[in-house]
């Protein structure tokens, strides 16, 4: 838990944990359950206490060090930049990704995100935010899920171009000049 030296009325939240654990077959199933259990009770608390989630994602590709999505890192972006406009625009986009209520209102709420097909679950959240899950199994969140999930938010995503020595490492990541 951090707060940010720019912009102290924000707190951010990170845990880490073996992206290993994700891929391996015989434990991938309970590690993917376990953080989406954890990321579920977080949100459910913050929900009781009349607080929402702006943003939150379960992703292999984050960089939890400087509390940066993998998006921002690929754009060249920090937290301090971003965290002011997370009611219009999202820190990027992930296997599970949680936009909040400015956002989800930007994508149509629940309904208008669900009609874009690029998530297995869009859950509402208290307070006007949702949940976007794009695969059942990190395992399968693959470059065509990857895209479909670049493409149903890709209004309310941060502009910017990406930096080329940093996307193409990352195969999660879709950029369109």
């Amino acid at each position: 838990m951090r707060r940010q030296y720019d912009a102290p009325e924000w707190v951010t939240f990170a845990v880490d944990g073996s992206s290993q654990e994700f891929a391996a077959p015989d434990t991938s199933r309970a590690v993917q359950q376990r953080w989406r259990n954890f990321l579920d009770r977080r949100l459910e608390v913050a929900g009781a206490e009349g607080r929402a989630c702006l943003y939150g994602c379960i992703a292999d590709d984050v960089e939890v060090a400087a509390g940066r999505s993998a998006f921002e890192v690929a754009l060249g972006v920090f937290p301090y930049e971003t965290l002011p406009e997370l009611n219009h625009e999202l820190r990027g986009y992930s296997w599970i990704t949680v936009c909040s209520p400015g956002v989800a209102r930007q994508l149509g709420g629940q309904g208008g995100v669900e009609s874009t097909g690029a998530f297995s679950a869009v859950k509402p959240l208290p307070g006007g935010g949702l949940l976007l899950q794009a695969t059942g199994d990190m395992r399968a969140y693959g470059s065509e899920r990857v895209r479909a999930v670049y493409e149903a938010p890709r209004p309310v995503l941060p502009a910017g171009e990406a930096l080329s020595c940093i996307t193409h490492q990352n195969i999660r990541l879709v950029f369109d000049g």
